[in-house]
């Protein structure tokens, strides 16, 4: 399985875009949004910090475990492989 991390620039070039972004498990797409006025002067890696910046914070076991199930779902051929990914239910302590 690849994990994609794809940019793309709605602003026609200018100094100041604003930018299309996908997060892709595959052909599977996990996540999705817009950044907008970010400086093309400032650079791809700050590009990249806008994005994760303005996530929520998430259980990432539960987020992995939604993405693997969707990609599975759409009848991948590395299923066996791509299942032994997901994790078994934390237990509750008492």
């Amino acid at each position: 399985m690849s994990l994609y991390v794809v940019f793309r620039n709605i602003s026609n070039l200018a100094p100041v875009s604003d930018y299309e972004w996908r997060v892709q498990a595959n052909e599977v797409v996990v996540a999705q949004g817009t950044i907008r006025g970010h400086r093309r002067s400032d650079g791809w890696l700050e590009l990249l910090r806008k994005l994760y910046d303005g996530q929520p914070k998430v259980d990432v076991v539960k987020t992995v475990d939604a993405a693997v199930d969707r990609f599975v779902a759409q009848g991948s051929p590395f299923q066996p492989h791509v299942k032994a990914l997901k994790k078994p239910a934390r237990r509750k302590k008492k």
